[in-house]
């Protein structure tokens, strides 16, 4: 019986990389990304005592690719990071114990080959989206109950430090939006389809030449607001307020928006994308075709 799968999916026809894909956690969520269409490649090591079985994935080998590298195979990793949608980052040393007694190890694993990962993804792959495990054990004995995001940070074990900075090198690496000055500056935001009509209407009419023509949207927004919004479509990352530096702060002109009424009088023009349909819009376009505006050398 042929498989079916839902189009509507964020996951449906993406190209997937999971690091320790043969392990419990890894080839139960291969299992259900192919359910919803991803294209998945599965990356393991089979070190013995890690968790990885090929077995784990003997109901849908047929319907995925697995490939047995080490994450500490930096060449190897650079290539397989490349053009792929999602990483889902699951690989690591888990024994607690064994951190103890070969420290450096776990040091490779959690931390350095995490470390080699990002940079992997930030020359060849920026626009990869990662989601990374990391391990209870970073907060150390808990303070209260339940443990929140909020809890204090006390790793009491070598796996408990080395996952805490793979888990910072990925939060480092995952650079914030930049909001200069207090982030109240209030703008207005054509999509291109909507000044491309202008364009056209202003082009062929013959009335309108030797006219100036302001474009504008009713929808303003503060640069602060725009970030935040941003974050929420993408469905993740964050936003910071910087102060402006002198150069930029010489040159900032502070709110402006536009009045459009006297081409939508004279032409009939007047936007037709809403703010956060154009945003969408263009998140979808840049994560589709990255690797034709963001060059991967350094």
């Amino acid at each position: 019986m042929p498989a079916t799968y839902n189009s509507s999916s964020p996951f449906f026809g993406s190209d997937i990389l999971v690091t320790g894909g043969l392990g419990f956690i890894g080839s139960s969520l291969a299992r259900r990304l192919v359910a919803l269409g991803a294209k998945v490649t599965l990356v393991d090591s089979l070190i013995p005592e890690y968790g990885g079985n090929p077995f784990n994935i003997q109901d849908i080998r047929d319907r995925v690719t697995v490939d047995l590298t080490d994450i500490r195979d930096a060449p190897a990793m650079a290539s397989l990071i490349e053009r792929r949608d999602f990483l889902f980052n699951l690989a690591g040393q888990t024994s607690h114990l064994d951190s103890m007694t070969d420290p450096l190890t776990d040091l490779n694993i959690n931390a350095a080959a995490q470390l080699s990962i990002l940079e992997a993804c930030r020359l060849h792959n920026s626009g990869v989206k990662i989601i990374f495990a990391s391990t209870r054990q970073l907060y150390g004995r808990p303070q209260y109950l339940p443990v929140d995001e909020k809890h204090p940070i006390n790793p009491i074990d070598v796996n408990g430090i080395n996952k805490l900075a793979g888990e910072w090198y990925h939060l480092l690496y995952n650079k914030p939006i930049q909001v200069f000055g207090d982030g109240r500056q209030r703008r207005d935001f054509n999509f291109i389809d909507d000044v491309i009509e202008a364009l056209l209407l202003t082009a062929a009419a013959p009335a309108s030449e030797g006219w100036v023509f302001n474009l504008g949207h009713s929808e303003h927004i503060s640069l602060q607001e725009l970030a935040a919004l941003l974050v929420r479509l993408n469905g993740g990352g964050n936003y910071e307020l910087i102060a402006f530096p002198a150069d930029r702060a010489a040159i900032d002109i502070g709110d402006y928006y536009g009045n459009f009424g006297k081409i939508d009088k004279a032409l009939g023009w007047s936007p037709q994308v809403s703010l956060e349909d154009g945003l969408t819009r263009t998140l979808e376009y840049y994560r589709k075709h990255h690797a034709h505006y963001w060059d991967s050398t350094p």
